[in-house]
């Protein structure tokens, strides 16, 4: 499968399938991101790094109360100055 060929992207949430609105795959992350704050769940432990970078750096939220990789917090740093 070729990703030309996809067309629809979904949230899978306690065995629930939730349909993406957008047919990006920049859209549908946005759209997973943003899931994990509005059900409230944590981040994947093998992303987490990923997923507080991106909180932080390209989302701004909770910078300086969420609890940063020592790697994450210099990238983050070395991007924004």
């Amino acid at each position: 499968m070729k990703r030309s060929t996809i067309h629809e992207f979904f949230i899978i949430l306690d065995k629930q399938v939730i349909p993406c609105n957008s047919p990006s795959t920049l859209g549908a992350f946005d759209e997973l991101f943003k899931a994990h704050f509005v059900f409230g769940t944590m981040y994947n432990q093998m992303l987490h790094n990923m997923y507080t970078f991106i909180q932080t750096t390209i989302y701004n939220i909770d910078i300086g109360q969420v609890q940063e990789s020592p790697r994450v917090a210099e990238v983050r740093a070395m991007l924004l100055h």
